[in-house]
């Protein structure tokens, strides 16, 4: 069994990682407790990863330590092959940060605050190396796990990313340990499932619900702990509502005396609506405007029409990847339903979907065939439905790890083209590249 079949992936150009998170800076100062930095010694020997390995590949412990130790567990359980990577170029990437990582948090305790800055700046992705669930994020959330329980509330914002990485990796069921307990943090996500996702439901069922349920609803605690305040502010978890019994009896004084169309208007937990493509507002844009920001060397400030009443401007972490004159009066694909979010004093109002190598270093935009019309919505064969009010970063997570360029170049989910009235939507060279 794996840990998750839903691959995720975020990426050093994708800004839409970057919402919410808190204003932080490299020369900003933090403590670490006391009993924190005890701890690192008792937890992060490579034993408590041995045994926590173990758990998650359900084989015994191996008596050899450290990486060789590691390895030989995984070996036991070839169906979890895949954390070690799946190519030389993929192992030699997780090899090299748990390297890194060891070096940082194995018995640093003087140099932590800065080492955990330099992680939560870097930290952009869903998971640490790759588009899924690796020996790196495994590593790391062991290392990681006595320093993170000791945080305050002011810790867990200054360290943002780390937090959001670390919530979403304690909530896959497939690494949930007994002897390591899921912490209370501000963005408590409910869990995901290690089985493989149940078919989607018929679109005609999907079309019934309200548009902004899966927008508007509250996230839940997870059940096995109950212990996430469930505010979703963070990461935008995908609700998953209460109990009708429980949530009536809840509201029944509040709803008291109002009248019954009101009380019946509220939109219904988007829990049964299935996380597929349907719910991303992708559209067809045209770049009217695009400069370097100035206070940020890597991004660009778009002004984009995608068929609105003024163009929505967008920050994208592309300028190493595209030249400032490639961008100019381009069509572009556009993700127009996500959160605002602020990035470096500018307020992003969407995003530009671009392929990617495997490693990162090869990015080309989406190409809608050149006779498409601004504003038009990227269509999927057998996935009509209306897109969600606000896509919360879960959803996306989980849709997103199925975009994918094909063999032909062409943008798909799930093999189903990217489709507009003009024709499918494609990357220049990438083939079988992930697309954010």
């Amino acid at each position: 069994s794996t840990i998750t079949t839903e691959k995720e992936e975020g990426c050093d150009y994708c800004s839409f990682f970057l919402s919410n998170m808190a204003s932080t800076s490299t020369s900003s100062t933090t403590t670490t407790s006391s009993s924190s930095s005890s701890k690192v010694e008792d937890i992060n020997g490579s034993a408590s990863v041995i045994s926590f390995l173990a758990h998650v590949c359900k084989v015994e412990p191996t008596a050899e330590t450290g990486r060789a130790g590691y390895h030989a567990i995984i070996q036991k359980s070839p169906t979890h092959a895949y954390l070690l990577g799946e190519d030389d170029s993929q192992r030699k990437s997780v090899d090299e940060f748990l390297n890194q990582i060891e070096k940082d948090f194995v018995g640093n305790t003087d140099k932590q605050v800065q080492a955990l800055h330099k992680l939560n700046k870097s930290l952009l992705h869903v998971y640490l190396v790759l588009n899924h669930v690796t020996l790196a994020d495994i590593v790391t959330f062991v290392h990681l796990y006595p320093i993170v329980s000791t945080w305050t509330d002011k810790e867990k914002v200054l360290f943002y990313n780390i937090t959001r990485w670390f919530n979403h990796i304690q909530h896959l069921k497939g690494l949930q340990y007994p002897a390591l307990p899921i912490i209370s943090l501000p963005c408590d996500a409910p869990e995901e499932s290690a089985a493989p996702a149940k078919a989607a439901k018929p679109a005609a069922a999907d079309a019934k619900k309200p548009a902004a349920a899966a927008g508007d609803a509250k996230p839940a605690a997870p059940q096995a702990e109950g212990k996430g305040k469930g505010k979703g502010k963070a990461e935008g978890a995908e609700s998953a509502g209460k109990p009708a019994a429980a949530e009536g009896d809840k509201s029944e004084g509040k709803n008291k005396g109002k009248p019954a169309a009101k009380q019946a208007a509220k939109p219904a937990a988007a829990v049964d609506r299935p996380e597929d493509v349907s719910r991303l507002d992708i559209r067809v844009g045209k770049i009217v405007n695009c400069k370097k920001h100035e206070g940020a060397d890597s991004l660009y400030v778009e002004e984009i029409d995608v068929g609105e009443d003024a163009p929505r401007v967008v920050v994208s972490g592309l300028v190493k990847f595209v030249p400032l004159d490639e961008m100019q009066n381009r069509m572009v694909l556009v993700l127009c339903n996500l959160k605002p979010s602020n990035l470096k004093g500018i307020k992003s109002h969407a995003m530009v979907l671009a392929a990617s190598n495997a490693d990162h270093t090869h990015v080309e935009l989406i190409d809608p065939p050149s006779s498409s019309k601004p504003g038009e919505r990227v269509t999927f064969a057998g996935y009509e439905g209306e897109p969600d009010k606000v896509l919360k970063i879960e959803v996306f997570g989980t849709v997103a790890a199925d975009l994918k360029t094909n063999e032909d170049k062409i943008a798909t989910y799930k093999g189903i083209p990217f489709t507009t009235s003009a024709g499918v939507c494609s990357s220049k060279t990438i083939t079988l590249g992930g697309i954010r």
